[in-house]
């Protein structure tokens, strides 16, 4: 061998290659090293083996990569049975001519920075050519895995690339992984990498595999990407920077990532792996650091796991997320929280005051410098609370996300809590479960606002839910839904005993008020059996107890007995509106609405009494309602008994009008007589009645829609009016209408009279006419016919016939005579301001006993000697006006003067 020339060498050692034939390979380049050198060995190697080997030629080369290795110190010839005689050396000149067409490939450097391990760039690039045949055998990865341990830059290389390939396409999946190659691990890098690696495990449906992925395939490939960028780094850089690196925080960005597509998958991952394992260093310190830093890192993913949601969290995802930070106060060697207890007391978490809302957002979690998502108690705490709220919600049906009940909880305003909380309010009664226990809705709502079971927080505005609400709001708030939920008597026993008063007993009298009304408002009958009226009835039958000595709750009471009787009648209010409740409430004149129903219900004016009942209960729920009387400025407070009489007076006349409108006169007739009349001469209270009259008079002045045809029937109706105008001039409070009265009065006296002659002519024609037909023709004289008629006007006058009326006795009352009975009735009404004027005090106010009395007063002081001189004459100037008055008024019907004003006019 060492005869041969150099090319006869080098052809033979690429024949004994390419054969392959490796043990005489060996023994020749272990005779003639001069030729073939460390390289020329490897690219000889590297261009001509045999890409189909099996594991024979695998054992062989490993054995000649040992030799070249050792520089061939411990090679024997008893390695090899063959000798120089063995090896087919070629002819000289045909070494040299064909020296020229061999061409060695170069080895490529792995490591630009090294080129001394040529053995590991040669493994390196034989490998890619192997792949790029057909596939790595599993022999080729022992025979590195055999020199690696040797070779720190073929050890990095495989435990970064060939390992978690040969992992992925033999062990994990072998038919899936076999798309990916050692190219595209070694030109991938970043999030990109990990997502390549954890490709198949994502898509197969089992997340419990990402975290065996994440362990066997993604820490090999991290651990030996991280020290191979180390390399490219300028050695200046910051150490800290260096060992910080991005790999792993790539890996922590997957895991983020896929939490928001494939939530179940990143928090199965997260919660069985490990972490981050620890590296090898030239530096203990150096990798104590760099360890530190990729699990608080790690830690700080889970955390921020944590926040992420899809669109709301449901008891699953919330059970996951406990899990999860759980898992994270471990590796944080931090006390997990306790979710045992459903209303847990969670400290006030004070450093995270000063979080900001960009740090909720999802590009920011991962920060170093982000409070949210560092490992400390606080944020362990605050994140317990947080999910403890979540549970409370998911609970009550309402849908929420980790990020938007910490952000209420450190961000929102009073009033976005506020309004979180009548949310909560409104969704608690559309629950399906029938046995409601707002007590322990009041707790929960309680623990809402401290996220402490402690009746009061040392802080005004703890961290928490609704933290920033007052007590009292809240107490408000659970108080109106308890009314609204028909809570009565929890109500009773948290708001309302003595020993535990969360708010004052004035205001829940307010909102119990309150609620009452906006039931009754809401209300579309009037009936207290049905709808907003019962309930407003139910809630007043209630708190009555509790509240005796309340007016209100009397008013209530009393415009739910007028609303329930009014809806009984008919009753449509403008532009075809019907009539509500609340249309009493909004009134002007809530008494009107008994004038709409005596307008809109026929014959409704038959049943007064239930109409009285009405207009006296609106009048004693204490309604507002203008008054017609001028003894009262507008706006002062008028006496209810004043209010009751005003209004019943009202009432009835209303109900005369409806009664005459209906031509019903003597229903109206009866109703003066029997009401107007006797409520005014015996009432204990009388005021100046302005109304009474007015009824007397409008049914005094009626005119039947049909005359009727008997004359008897005509002459008892003009009658009836006549005395109901006699009762309008004895009830008239002012001499003002007594000319209007009296001219309708002596219409209907010359109505009577000429029907009276008429009826008395009749009757004469009668008399003569059945006397004039006797038996016999014979019949009495002249003489005899004067003395019977004489002698029967004599018997008629003894005896009133009853069944036959003679209108031939009857004397009419004269127009004198009712004037002289309006004069002394007026006198009554007016001579009492003889005795007011010293007083004070108008007449409409005085009983009339009290009148009478003044009047007998006045006569007395009119008499000579009186010390009261100067005040006789002004009562003698007002009683001589309203005397002249109704002289003007009588002698404008007689037609004549009075006798002074004839003096005056012949004077």
């Amino acid at each position: 061998m060492e005869n041969l020339s150099d090319a006869q060498v080098l052809l033979l050692a690429a024949q004994l290659v390419a054969t392959p034939e490796l043990s005489r390979f060996r023994l020749l380049a272990a005779k003639r090293r001069d030729v073939l050198s460390r390289e020329i060995t490897f690219r000889v190697l590297l261009t001509y083996l045999p890409l189909e080997s099996d594991a024979e030629v695998d054992q062989e080369l490993d054995h000649v990569l040992r030799d070249i290795e050792d520089d061939f110190r411990n090679f024997s010839n008893l390695d090899t049975p063959y000798t120089d005689n063995d090896l087919a050396v070629p002819n000289a000149s045909h070494a040299e001519r064909s020296l020229a067409d061999l061409v060695l490939e170069k080895v490529p450097p792995y490591d630009e920075q090294s080129n001394a391990d040529l053995l590991s760039d040669f493994l390196i690039a034989w490998a890619h050519k192997l792949e790029a045949f057909g596939g790595i055998n599993p022999s080729v990865f022992a025979l590195i895995d055999s020199h690696a341990a040797r070779h720190p830059a073929l050890q990095l290389w495989a435990d970064t690339y060939l390992r978690p390939l040969h992992k992925l396409q033999n062990d994990l999946y072998p038919e899936e992984a076999t798309t990916l190659s050692l190219t595209d691990l070694e030109s991938c890098h970043g999030s990109a990498g990990v997502a390549l690696l954890l490709a198949f495990s994502a898509h197969s449906g089992t997340p419990a595999n990402v975290a065996r992925d994440l362990d066997e395939v993604v820490t090999p490939w991290v651990r030996g990407a991280r020290p191979s960028k180390r390399r490219k780094l300028n050695t200046t850089v910051d150490k800290e920077k260096v060992a910080a690196g991005t790999t792993w925080h790539d890996v922590d960005n997957w895991l983020l990532t896929t939490s928001r597509k494939d939530y179940n998958t990143a928090a199965v991952a997260v919660e069985q792996w490990e972490g981050p394992r620890a590296e090898s260093s030239s530096s203990a310190t150096d990798a104590q650091h760099v360890d530190s830093e990729n699990m608080l890192a790690y830690i700080r993913t889970v955390i921020a796991i944590i926040y992420t949601s899809d669109e709301h969290d449901d008891g699953s995802r919330i059970s996951i997320k406990k899990s999860l930070l759980q898992r994270a106060a471990r590796l944080a060697q931090l006390m997990p929280p306790d979710f045992e207890l459903p209303l847990p007391n969670i400290p006030d978490s004070s450093s995270l005051r000063n979080a900001t809302r960009a740090d909720l957002l999802d590009n920011t979690l991962l920060h170093r410098e982000n409070i949210m998502t560092r490992p400390s108690t606080d944020v362990i705490d605050f994140l317990h609370g947080v999910l403890s709220t979540q549970s409370l919600l998911d609970n009550l049906k309402i849908d929420s996300t980790t990020c938007s009940v910490a952000s209420l909880a450190l961000f929102e305003s009073e009033e976005r809590q506020k309004q979180e909380l009548r949310n909560i309010l409104n969704q608690i009664p559309k629950l399906t479960r029938s046995n409601i226990s707002w007590r322990h809705v009041r707790e929960q709502l309680l623990w809402l606002h401290t996220w402490s079971s402690f009746a009061s927080h040392e802080l005004s505005q703890p961290t928490a839910y609704l933290g920033r609400v007052t007590t009292e709001y809240l107490e408000l708030q659970i108080l109106d839904a308890m009314l609204a939920a028909n809570e009565y008597d929890s109500i009773k026993t948290i708001y309302l005993t003595p020993d535990q008063l969360p708010i004052s007993i004035e205001t829940v009298e307010k909102h119990v008020i309150t609620a009452i009304y906006h039931a009754y408002d809401n209300a579309s009958n009037g009936n207290r059996t049905r709808g907003g009226v019962k309930r407003a009835s139910d809630i007043l039958k209630s708190f009555l107890p509790s509240f005796p000595s309340s007016p209100v709750f009397t008013h209530i009471e009393h415009l739910i007995k007028a609303t329930h009787n009014l809806s009984f009648y008919q009753l449509t209010l403008q532009h075809g509106v019907p009539f509500q409740p609340v249309s009493i409430r909004i009134s002007s004149d809530p008494l009107s609405l008994i004038g709409k129903v005596l307008d809109q219900n026929n014959k409704a004016y038959v049943q007064l009494d239930d109409l009285l009942s009405i207009a006296r209960n609106l009048v004693l729920a204490d309604l507002p309602m203008p008054t017609t009387s001028q003894d009262f400025a507008p706006g002062e407070d008028v006496p209810l008994e004043r209010r009751l009489f005003d209004a019943e007076h009202r009432i009835t006349y209303l109900a005369i009008t409806a009664a005459l409108a209906d031509h019903d006169f003597d229903t109206a007739y009866s109703l003066i007589t029997t009401r107007l009349t006797i409520s005014h001469t015996k009432s204990s209270t009388p005021f100046a009645d302005d109304t009474s009259w007015r009824a007397a008079y409008a049914a005094g002045n009626y005119r039947p829609q049909h005359t009727p045809s008997n004359l008897h029937d005509r002459i008892a109706l003009l009658q009836k009016q006549m005395d109901l105008l006699s009762t309008a001039l004895t009830l008239a409070p002012t001499s003002e209408p007594l000319p209007e009265i009296l001219s309708t009065w002596r219409r209907c006296e010359e109505e009577v009279d000429s029907l009276k002659a008429q009826a008395l002519s009749e009757e004469r024609a009668l008399d003569a006419a059945s006397d004039g037909v006797l038996p016999g023709g014979f019949g009495p004289s002249d003489r005899d016919l004067d003395a019977n008629e004489t002698k029967r006007l004599l018997e008629s006058r003894r005896a009133y016939n009853a069944t036959a009326p003679s209108y031939e006795e009857e004397a009419p009352m004269g127009l004198f005579d009712v004037a002289r009975g309006a004069a002394n009735a007026l006198r009554k009404n007016a001579f009492p301001l003889r005795g007011a004027a010293g007083k004070g005090v108008q007449v409409r106010d005085q009983p009339r006993a009290n009148m009478e009395a003044d009047v007998r007063s006045s006569t007395d002081s009119e008499r000579p000697g009186s010390s009261d001189g100067q005040r006789v004459r002004k009562r003698d100037m007002i009683s001589n006006a309203v005397t002249g008055t109704v002289v003007g008024g009588l002698s404008w019907m007689l037609g004549t003067q009075p006798v002074d004003r004839k003096q005056q006019g012949h004077e």
